[in-house]
């Protein structure tokens, strides 16, 4: 493959990701705008999930509504102003100018007849010499239109491609560096995974932390901190992290991740997943103590602010 098709094909793709990162900007600030309502009337496992819908946004490609739907709706316009510019020009052919004959075999004499025509061949040639594209290329999403020279295009996307890249390499790879250290330095728990209530869950100990957390997508572990647990704070905790492991929470987190890090030039997306993160533990605590009698709650709230005073 030609590197004027590789750059080419890195066009269009850092295009679809300015028009997917300006449609999710536009989602967040509405959803930003409503929060005080939507707290009020809606429960916080909703106020958790709708931001997956900015994430999707800023993620499926929506190209095809530019190659269907607006040429669709201007082809209405189009074709009427291209039914006049016929009319004019068989209007012309019937009324010429001075210096102009018409005739069944020659369609146009004269030097202003040849003058129109080489004017159209640099057209033509002037076009098919920049691929059928001007220099100037807009991307457009229903309204939104923005514009960039074509060879700022090309910089620009390859910058973006090249600290996409970095950023999603460097959180991989401490993420499996933080994965291998507590791994090493964890030993086998007590409590089983049956007592747990979740089978296929492994709970393991070490002194690197000082609050829970759930770690791997496919085999999932729950490493606890080495402290002495009284039954109570120790259901409390299960109950927690069990609820995150039943949600798929850890999924949703790499989720917005990965979109961090393909719009990390867009600043909304860091506003969006520090809500993520809020409303994840806000939610979860919710679901938690919903069956909860009042004193259950206070004990729980208890536990969860001596974890956050620990860590």
């Amino acid at each position: 493959m030609a590197a004027e098709e590789v750059f080419s094909i890195l066009e269009e793709i850092f295009r679809n990701v300015l028009i997917m990162s300006a449609a999710g900007g536009v989602l967040s600030l509405i959803l930003l705008a409503a929060r005080p309502l939507t707290k009020k009337r809606f429960s916080s496992g909703w106020r958790y999930y709708i931001w997956l819908s900015v994430l999707l946004v800023m993620t499926v490609p929506v190209s095809f509504l530019s190659q269907t739907l607006i040429p669709a709706l201007q082809s209405g316009q189009e074709g009427g102003a291209a039914s006049g510019s016929r009319t004019v020009q068989i209007q012309a052919l019937e009324s010429p100018p001075a210096g102009f004959s018409a005739s069944p075999d020659v369609g146009m004499t004269g030097d202003i007849a040849a003058d129109a025509a080489g004017g159209e061949h640099n057209a033509v040639g002037a076009l098919t010499e920049a691929g059928g594209e001007p220099e100037w290329r807009p991307l457009r999403y229903l309204a939104l239109h923005v514009s960039l020279p074509q060879g700022m295009m090309t910089a620009a996307g390859l910058i973006w491609l090249i600290v996409a890249l970095v950023l999603l390499t460097m959180r991989i790879v401490r993420y499996r560096m933080f994965a291998r250290m507590i791994r090493r330095h964890s030993h086998g728990s007590s409590i089983g995974a049956a007592e747990a209530g979740i089978r296929h869950l492994r709970i393991r100990e070490t002194d690197l932390l000082d609050a829970p957390v759930m770690v791997g997508f496919f085999r999932p572990v729950l490493y606890l901190q080495e402290a002495e647990f009284d039954e109570e704070d120790l259901r409390y905790i299960l109950a927690h992290e069990l609820t995150h492991y039943r949600r798929r929470d850890l999924l949703y987190k790499w989720f917005a991740m990965v979109v961090k890090s393909i719009h990390w030039f867009n600043p909304l997306i860091y506003i969006v997943s520090k809500q993520i993160d809020t409303e994840c533990e806000v939610s979860c605590d919710v679901a938690v103590t919903e069956k909860m009698s009042e004193q259950e709650k206070n004990d729980y709230m208890r536990m969860i602010l001596s974890l956050v005073e620990r860590s």
